[in-house]
Protein backbone atom coordinates (compact mmCIF):
# COMPACT_ATOMS: atom_id res chain seq x y z
CA UNK A 1 0.00 0.00 0.00
CA UNK A 2 1.62 3.21 -0.84
CA UNK A 3 0.67 6.64 0.39
CA UNK A 4 0.63 9.66 -1.95
CA UNK A 5 2.65 12.17 0.31
CA UNK A 6 2.43 16.04 -0.35
CA UNK A 7 4.05 19.05 1.50
CA UNK A 8 2.71 20.16 4.50
CA UNK A 9 1.35 23.78 3.88
CA UNK A 10 -1.60 24.74 5.42
CA UNK A 11 -4.59 25.82 3.91
CA UNK A 12 -7.64 26.07 5.49
CA UNK A 13 -11.41 26.93 4.87
CA UNK A 14 -11.59 28.27 7.89
CA UNK A 15 -8.09 28.84 9.48
CA UNK A 16 -7.14 27.60 13.30
CA UNK A 17 -4.62 30.00 15.25
CA UNK A 18 -3.18 28.79 18.34
CA UNK A 19 -0.47 29.42 20.49
CA UNK A 20 3.52 28.90 19.59
CA UNK A 21 4.75 25.38 19.02
CA UNK A 22 6.03 24.08 22.77
CA UNK A 23 9.40 21.33 22.88
CA UNK A 24 6.41 18.63 23.58
CA UNK A 25 4.26 16.77 21.31
CA UNK A 26 1.48 19.08 19.98
CA UNK A 27 -0.65 19.68 22.72
CA UNK A 28 -1.65 23.03 24.03
CA UNK A 29 -4.13 22.79 26.75
CA UNK A 30 -5.03 26.23 27.37
CA UNK A 31 -5.68 26.54 23.46
CA UNK A 32 -8.23 23.62 23.12
CA UNK A 33 -11.08 25.89 24.29
CA UNK A 34 -10.08 28.50 21.96
CA UNK A 35 -9.77 26.14 19.22
CA UNK A 36 -13.55 24.24 20.36
CA UNK A 37 -14.82 27.83 20.28
CA UNK A 38 -13.36 29.28 16.97
CA UNK A 39 -14.50 25.61 15.47
CA UNK A 40 -18.15 25.96 16.61
CA UNK A 41 -17.90 29.22 14.76
CA UNK A 42 -16.73 27.81 10.99
CA UNK A 43 -19.45 24.82 11.09
CA UNK A 44 -21.82 27.02 9.71
CA UNK A 45 -19.34 28.64 7.01
CA UNK A 46 -17.33 26.60 4.70
CA UNK A 47 -16.71 23.47 6.94
CA UNK A 48 -20.81 22.53 6.41
CA UNK A 49 -23.13 24.59 3.71
CA UNK A 50 -25.44 21.66 3.89
CA UNK A 51 -28.76 22.44 5.15
CA UNK A 52 -30.49 19.18 5.31
CA UNK A 53 -29.97 16.03 7.98
CA UNK A 54 -26.56 14.33 8.25
CA UNK A 55 -26.25 11.00 6.96
CA UNK A 56 -25.12 9.43 10.46
CA UNK A 57 -26.59 11.54 13.32
CA UNK A 58 -24.71 9.75 16.30
CA UNK A 59 -21.78 10.77 14.03
CA UNK A 60 -20.21 14.26 14.76
CA UNK A 61 -19.00 16.05 11.50
CA UNK A 62 -16.40 18.08 13.54
CA UNK A 63 -14.34 16.76 16.82
CA UNK A 64 -11.83 18.34 18.69
CA UNK A 65 -9.60 15.77 20.73
CA UNK A 66 -9.47 17.42 24.59
CA UNK A 67 -6.25 15.85 25.17
CA UNK A 68 -4.38 16.75 22.39
CA UNK A 69 -4.94 19.48 19.38
CA UNK A 70 -6.33 17.13 17.06
CA UNK A 71 -9.08 18.17 14.67
CA UNK A 72 -11.15 15.22 13.35
CA UNK A 73 -13.94 15.67 10.81
CA UNK A 74 -16.79 13.39 8.88
CA UNK A 75 -18.61 15.42 7.21
CA UNK A 76 -17.00 14.53 3.93
CA UNK A 77 -18.37 10.91 4.42
CA UNK A 78 -21.29 11.84 6.02
CA UNK A 79 -21.87 13.57 2.70
CA UNK A 80 -20.74 10.97 0.54
CA UNK A 81 -23.46 9.10 1.79
CA UNK A 82 -26.31 11.13 1.26
CA UNK A 83 -24.89 11.31 -2.07
CA UNK A 84 -24.46 7.36 -2.74
CA UNK A 85 -28.29 6.70 -1.36
CA UNK A 86 -29.66 9.40 -3.48
CA UNK A 87 -27.87 7.59 -6.63
CA UNK A 88 -28.95 3.95 -5.19
CA UNK A 89 -32.55 5.08 -4.55
CA UNK A 90 -33.14 7.27 -8.11
CA UNK A 91 -30.13 5.50 -10.49
CA UNK A 92 -28.49 9.62 -10.92
CA UNK A 93 -26.85 12.03 -8.58
CA UNK A 94 -28.28 15.20 -9.50
CA UNK A 95 -26.60 18.84 -9.79
CA UNK A 96 -26.99 20.30 -6.79
CA UNK A 97 -25.87 16.99 -4.70
CA UNK A 98 -22.89 16.85 -6.71
CA UNK A 99 -22.44 20.08 -6.14
CA UNK A 100 -22.88 20.05 -2.30
CA UNK A 101 -20.54 17.05 -2.37
CA UNK A 102 -17.85 18.54 -4.59
CA UNK A 103 -17.91 22.08 -2.30
CA UNK A 104 -17.06 19.78 0.88
CA UNK A 105 -14.11 21.06 2.17
CA UNK A 106 -12.33 17.94 1.90
CA UNK A 107 -13.31 16.51 -0.98
CA UNK A 108 -12.05 19.91 -2.93
CA UNK A 109 -9.06 19.32 -1.39
CA UNK A 110 -9.11 15.47 -1.93
CA UNK A 111 -9.52 16.62 -5.03
CA UNK A 112 -7.05 19.05 -5.78
CA UNK A 113 -4.39 16.30 -4.15
CA UNK A 114 -4.61 14.65 -7.54
CA UNK A 115 -3.06 17.44 -9.19
CA UNK A 116 -4.59 16.67 -12.66
CA UNK A 117 -7.59 18.33 -14.37
CA UNK A 118 -8.75 14.33 -14.67
CA UNK A 119 -9.50 14.60 -11.60
CA UNK A 120 -12.39 16.70 -10.92
CA UNK A 121 -16.28 16.79 -10.03
CA UNK A 122 -17.62 15.06 -12.70
CA UNK A 123 -14.97 11.93 -12.07
CA UNK A 124 -16.02 12.23 -8.29
CA UNK A 125 -20.11 11.69 -9.55
CA UNK A 126 -18.54 8.98 -11.57
CA UNK A 127 -16.42 6.94 -8.32
CA UNK A 128 -20.29 7.56 -6.12
CA UNK A 129 -22.26 6.13 -8.87
CA UNK A 130 -19.78 3.03 -8.89
CA UNK A 131 -20.22 2.74 -5.28
CA UNK A 132 -23.46 3.12 -4.75
CA UNK A 133 -24.93 0.68 -7.85
CA UNK A 134 -21.75 -1.02 -9.39
CA UNK A 135 -22.31 1.15 -12.96
CA UNK A 136 -21.45 5.12 -14.07
CA UNK A 137 -23.52 7.24 -15.01
CA UNK A 138 -23.79 10.25 -17.53
CA UNK A 139 -22.70 13.56 -16.27
CA UNK A 140 -22.92 16.42 -19.16
CA UNK A 141 -24.25 14.34 -21.78
CA UNK A 142 -20.61 12.14 -21.03
CA UNK A 143 -19.73 9.05 -19.18
CA UNK A 144 -16.41 10.35 -17.29
CA UNK A 145 -13.74 7.40 -16.90
CA UNK A 146 -12.97 6.16 -13.62
CA UNK A 147 -10.94 4.01 -11.45
CA UNK A 148 -12.06 0.46 -10.75
CA UNK A 149 -10.18 0.46 -7.28
CA UNK A 150 -11.62 3.46 -6.34
CA UNK A 151 -14.80 2.69 -7.37
CA UNK A 152 -14.89 -0.90 -4.99
CA UNK A 153 -13.36 1.18 -2.07
CA UNK A 154 -16.09 3.43 -2.43
CA UNK A 155 -18.77 0.45 -2.98
CA UNK A 156 -17.07 -1.00 0.37
CA UNK A 157 -17.55 1.86 2.08
CA UNK A 158 -21.02 2.67 1.14
CA UNK A 159 -21.70 -1.09 2.01
CA UNK A 160 -20.01 -1.03 5.27
CA UNK A 161 -21.69 2.14 6.12
CA UNK A 162 -23.04 0.98 9.77
CA UNK A 163 -20.25 -0.04 10.48
CA UNK A 164 -17.97 2.45 9.36
CA UNK A 165 -20.03 5.29 11.44
CA UNK A 166 -19.43 2.94 14.53
CA UNK A 167 -15.94 2.47 14.40
CA UNK A 168 -15.22 6.36 13.69
CA UNK A 169 -17.44 6.88 16.55
CA UNK A 170 -15.46 5.12 18.62
CA UNK A 171 -12.19 6.06 17.86
CA UNK A 172 -12.97 9.86 18.65
CA UNK A 173 -15.27 8.62 21.80
CA UNK A 174 -11.33 6.63 22.79
CA UNK A 175 -9.71 10.01 21.51
CA UNK A 176 -6.97 7.57 20.08
CA UNK A 177 -5.70 10.12 17.61
CA UNK A 178 -3.73 11.27 21.04
CA UNK A 179 -2.03 8.04 20.31
CA UNK A 180 -0.91 8.72 17.48
CA UNK A 181 0.06 12.07 18.32
CA UNK A 182 2.69 10.72 21.15
CA UNK A 183 3.90 7.72 18.78
CA UNK A 184 5.01 9.93 16.14
CA UNK A 185 5.72 12.81 18.36
CA UNK A 186 9.67 11.97 19.33
CA UNK A 187 10.23 11.30 15.62
CA UNK A 188 9.77 15.33 14.45
CA UNK A 189 11.86 17.99 15.45
CA UNK A 190 10.00 20.64 17.95
CA UNK A 191 9.99 23.35 15.14
CA UNK A 192 8.27 21.06 12.36
CA UNK A 193 5.19 19.45 14.85
CA UNK A 194 2.39 21.22 13.43
CA UNK A 195 0.57 23.51 15.96
CA UNK A 196 -2.90 21.64 14.90
CA UNK A 197 -3.73 17.68 13.63
CA UNK A 198 -6.33 17.81 11.35
CA UNK A 199 -7.61 14.05 10.22
CA UNK A 200 -9.99 14.26 7.40
CA UNK A 201 -12.48 10.63 6.70
CA UNK A 202 -13.96 10.10 4.16
CA UNK A 203 -15.03 7.73 0.73
CA UNK A 204 -11.90 7.18 -1.48
CA UNK A 205 -9.51 5.09 -2.82
CA UNK A 206 -8.16 2.82 -0.25
CA UNK A 207 -4.99 4.84 0.53
CA UNK A 208 -3.73 7.77 3.08
CA UNK A 209 -2.72 11.42 1.61
CA UNK A 210 -1.30 14.00 3.48
CA UNK A 211 -2.13 17.07 1.30
CA UNK A 212 -2.18 21.21 2.60
CA UNK A 213 -2.00 20.27 5.84
CA UNK A 214 -4.70 17.57 6.43
CA UNK A 215 -4.26 13.92 6.55
CA UNK A 216 -6.98 12.57 4.26
CA UNK A 217 -7.93 8.77 5.43
CA UNK A 218 -10.28 6.81 3.47
CA UNK A 219 -12.92 5.32 5.93
CA UNK A 220 -12.96 1.52 4.19
CA UNK A 221 -9.13 1.93 5.15
CA UNK A 222 -9.83 2.74 8.51
CA UNK A 223 -12.57 -0.25 9.11
CA UNK A 224 -10.49 -2.56 7.52
CA UNK A 225 -7.24 -1.65 9.65
CA UNK A 226 -8.48 -1.19 12.94
CA UNK A 227 -7.69 1.78 15.58
CA UNK A 228 -4.15 0.53 16.42
CA UNK A 229 -2.92 0.07 12.84
CA UNK A 230 -4.56 2.76 11.37
CA UNK A 231 -2.65 4.62 13.86
CA UNK A 232 0.51 3.25 12.87
CA UNK A 233 -0.11 3.65 9.22
CA UNK A 234 -1.08 7.35 9.82
CA UNK A 235 2.28 8.16 12.14
CA UNK A 236 4.38 6.75 8.88
CA UNK A 237 2.95 9.01 6.59
CA UNK A 238 3.17 11.76 8.73
CA UNK A 239 6.57 10.75 9.51
CA UNK A 240 7.52 11.12 5.76
CA UNK A 241 5.54 14.69 5.37
CA UNK A 242 6.99 16.47 8.08
CA UNK A 243 9.98 14.95 9.41
CA UNK A 244 11.67 12.62 6.80
CA UNK A 245 15.36 14.19 5.88
CA UNK A 246 14.85 16.66 2.69
CA UNK A 247 16.86 16.12 -0.53
CA UNK A 248 17.15 15.65 -4.04
CA UNK A 249 16.29 12.42 -5.77
CA UNK A 250 19.27 9.71 -6.29
CA UNK A 251 18.31 9.83 -9.55
CA UNK A 252 18.84 13.51 -9.90
CA UNK A 253 22.62 14.10 -8.85
CA UNK A 254 25.72 11.59 -9.21
CA UNK A 255 29.07 10.67 -7.35
CA UNK A 256 29.52 11.18 -3.78
CA UNK A 257 25.94 12.72 -3.87
CA UNK A 258 23.52 9.64 -5.47
CA UNK A 259 25.25 7.13 -2.76
CA UNK A 260 24.29 9.79 0.16
CA UNK A 261 20.58 10.27 -1.07
CA UNK A 262 19.91 6.93 -1.67
CA UNK A 263 21.32 6.12 1.85
CA UNK A 264 18.43 8.83 2.92
CA UNK A 265 16.00 7.61 0.79
CA UNK A 266 16.50 4.42 2.25
CA UNK A 267 16.26 5.48 5.87
CA UNK A 268 12.96 7.84 5.11
CA UNK A 269 11.24 4.51 3.69
CA UNK A 270 13.12 2.79 6.63
CA UNK A 271 11.42 4.81 9.94
CA UNK A 272 8.26 4.88 7.76
CA UNK A 273 7.79 1.45 7.42
CA UNK A 274 9.19 0.66 10.87
CA UNK A 275 5.94 3.18 12.04
CA UNK A 276 3.55 1.47 9.72
CA UNK A 277 4.37 -1.90 10.97
CA UNK A 278 5.51 -2.82 8.31
CA UNK A 279 5.98 -6.84 8.55
CA UNK A 280 2.75 -7.02 10.30
CA UNK A 281 -0.04 -5.58 8.62
CA UNK A 282 -3.00 -7.22 8.55
CA UNK A 283 -6.47 -6.22 6.50
CA UNK A 284 -10.14 -7.32 7.72
CA UNK A 285 -13.61 -6.94 7.46
CA UNK A 286 -13.26 -8.30 3.72
CA UNK A 287 -11.98 -4.83 2.22
CA UNK A 288 -12.02 -5.56 -2.11
CA UNK A 289 -8.92 -3.82 -2.50
CA UNK A 290 -6.96 -4.60 1.17
CA UNK A 291 -8.05 -8.45 2.20
CA UNK A 292 -4.64 -9.81 0.12
CA UNK A 293 -2.25 -7.07 0.77
CA UNK A 294 -1.42 -8.57 4.54
CA UNK A 295 2.74 -9.16 4.08
CA UNK A 296 4.64 -12.07 5.28
CA UNK A 297 7.07 -10.94 7.57
CA UNK A 298 9.73 -13.42 6.80
CA UNK A 299 9.54 -11.83 3.35
CA UNK A 300 9.72 -8.89 4.25
CA UNK A 301 13.00 -9.03 6.90
CA UNK A 302 14.49 -11.78 4.32
CA UNK A 303 14.28 -9.15 1.48
CA UNK A 304 15.85 -6.39 3.47
CA UNK A 305 18.60 -9.01 4.92
CA UNK A 306 19.80 -9.82 1.52
CA UNK A 307 19.23 -6.17 0.08
CA UNK A 308 21.81 -5.21 2.89
CA UNK A 309 24.21 -7.72 2.10
CA UNK A 310 23.94 -6.41 -1.58
CA UNK A 311 24.35 -2.54 -0.60
CA UNK A 312 27.66 -3.57 1.50
CA UNK A 313 28.81 -5.00 -1.68
CA UNK A 314 28.46 -1.70 -3.69
CA UNK A 315 29.36 0.70 -1.11
CA UNK A 316 32.88 -0.76 -0.21
CA UNK A 317 33.05 -1.03 -4.34
CA UNK A 318 32.43 2.55 -4.51
CA UNK A 319 34.15 3.58 -1.77
CA UNK A 320 37.33 2.26 -2.19
CA UNK A 321 37.74 3.84 -5.38
CA UNK A 322 37.09 7.18 -6.20
CA UNK A 323 36.96 6.57 -10.12
CA UNK A 324 34.05 3.62 -9.22
CA UNK A 325 32.17 6.73 -7.19
CA UNK A 326 31.85 9.27 -9.69
CA UNK A 327 31.11 7.24 -12.27
CA UNK A 328 28.41 4.85 -10.76
CA UNK A 329 27.37 6.54 -7.96
CA UNK A 330 23.95 5.96 -8.76
CA UNK A 331 24.53 2.03 -8.70
CA UNK A 332 23.06 1.55 -5.12
CA UNK A 333 19.51 3.64 -6.23
CA UNK A 334 19.47 1.08 -9.30
CA UNK A 335 20.12 -1.98 -7.19
CA UNK A 336 17.29 -1.13 -4.43
CA UNK A 337 14.67 0.49 -7.33
CA UNK A 338 14.86 -2.76 -9.24
CA UNK A 339 14.52 -4.96 -6.19
CA UNK A 340 11.88 -3.31 -5.04
CA UNK A 341 13.70 -3.08 -1.89
CA UNK A 342 14.60 0.53 -0.75
CA UNK A 343 11.65 0.27 1.98
CA UNK A 344 12.80 -3.14 3.15
CA UNK A 345 16.41 -2.53 3.73
CA UNK A 346 15.79 0.51 5.60
CA UNK A 347 12.98 -0.90 7.90
CA UNK A 348 15.37 -3.94 9.23
CA UNK A 349 18.03 -1.86 9.63
CA UNK A 350 15.50 0.81 11.86
CA UNK A 351 14.26 -2.71 13.17
CA UNK A 352 17.35 -3.93 14.71
CA UNK A 353 18.55 -0.25 16.33
CA UNK A 354 15.25 -0.14 18.04
CA UNK A 355 15.44 -4.21 19.19
CA UNK A 356 18.90 -3.38 20.56
CA UNK A 357 18.82 0.29 22.04
CA UNK A 358 15.23 1.06 22.44
CA UNK A 359 12.45 3.46 20.93
CA UNK A 360 14.48 6.88 21.64
CA UNK A 361 17.78 5.96 20.21
CA UNK A 362 15.27 5.30 17.06
CA UNK A 363 14.50 8.50 17.25
CA UNK A 364 17.12 10.30 17.37
CA UNK A 365 19.08 8.34 14.93
CA UNK A 366 16.30 9.18 12.18
CA UNK A 367 16.97 12.88 12.07
CA UNK A 368 20.54 12.30 10.06
CA UNK A 369 21.89 9.74 7.92
CA UNK A 370 24.97 9.94 10.04
CA UNK A 371 23.68 9.30 13.23
CA UNK A 372 21.49 6.25 11.39
CA UNK A 373 24.62 4.56 10.09
CA UNK A 374 26.15 4.85 13.40
CA UNK A 375 23.26 3.55 15.37
CA UNK A 376 22.87 0.41 12.72
CA UNK A 377 27.06 -0.44 13.38
CA UNK A 378 26.42 -0.39 16.97
CA UNK A 379 22.85 -2.32 16.85
CA UNK A 380 24.94 -5.52 14.46
CA UNK A 381 27.68 -5.38 16.66
CA UNK A 382 25.64 -5.81 19.84
CA UNK A 383 23.71 -8.76 18.08
CA UNK A 384 24.19 -11.71 20.41
CA UNK A 385 25.21 -14.84 18.32
CA UNK A 386 22.22 -17.96 19.18
CA UNK A 387 23.20 -20.97 17.51
CA UNK A 388 20.25 -23.61 16.60
CA UNK A 389 18.47 -20.44 15.12
CA UNK A 390 16.70 -21.89 11.63
CA UNK A 391 17.67 -20.40 8.54
CA UNK A 392 15.43 -18.65 7.12
CA UNK A 393 13.44 -17.39 10.26
CA UNK A 394 13.26 -13.69 11.38
CA UNK A 395 15.78 -14.69 14.22
CA UNK A 396 18.48 -16.21 11.39
CA UNK A 397 17.80 -12.78 9.20
CA UNK A 398 18.31 -10.48 12.75
CA UNK A 399 21.26 -12.18 13.72
CA UNK A 400 23.28 -12.23 10.24
CA UNK A 401 22.80 -8.65 9.14
CA UNK A 402 26.25 -7.36 7.76
CA UNK A 403 28.19 -4.74 9.13
CA UNK A 404 28.91 -2.27 6.76
CA UNK A 405 32.78 -2.74 6.25
CA UNK A 406 35.32 -1.43 8.74
CA UNK A 407 37.34 -1.21 6.27
CA UNK A 408 35.43 1.64 4.13
CA UNK A 409 33.73 2.61 7.03
CA UNK A 410 35.00 6.29 8.27
CA UNK A 411 35.23 6.85 4.45
CA UNK A 412 32.07 6.43 3.97
CA UNK A 413 30.87 8.47 7.39
CA UNK A 414 33.25 11.38 6.31
CA UNK A 415 31.37 11.43 2.71
CA UNK A 416 27.77 10.92 4.33
CA UNK A 417 29.11 14.00 7.02
CA UNK A 418 30.50 16.17 4.49
CA UNK A 419 27.00 15.91 2.22
CA UNK A 420 25.03 16.96 5.38
CA UNK A 421 27.03 20.05 5.85
CA UNK A 422 26.84 21.07 2.10
CA UNK A 423 22.93 20.10 2.60
CA UNK A 424 21.97 22.73 5.74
Amino acid sequence: MRKILQPAVIHNDCRFRTPARSAGPWVGTGAVLTLIVMLAGCQGAATDSRQHESAAPGLPRHSVMSDCLVVITTGAYQDFLVAAEQVAATGELSAAELERLAANPTYARYLRSFESARVNADLLAAWVSYGARGRGLVVHGVKPPTSVGTALSMGFSFAEAEAIKATLEQYIADQAACQLVERISGFIAPEDRPDTLYLDFLAGKAELRFFEGHALVDVGLSLASGTIQLNRILSGLLYRSLAAIDGPRPADVSGAAAVYNTLRNMINKGVSAWLDGMADLYFGHGHPRLEDASPIPEHVVGKGYRALHAMNRDLTRLISDPEELAADGDALNLYLIGSNSYEAAGYVMAMVIEQRFGLPRLQQSSRAVSTFLNAYQEAVLATPAESNVPVGSLEYYFQNLPLLSPEIFPDLLALVEQEEASSR
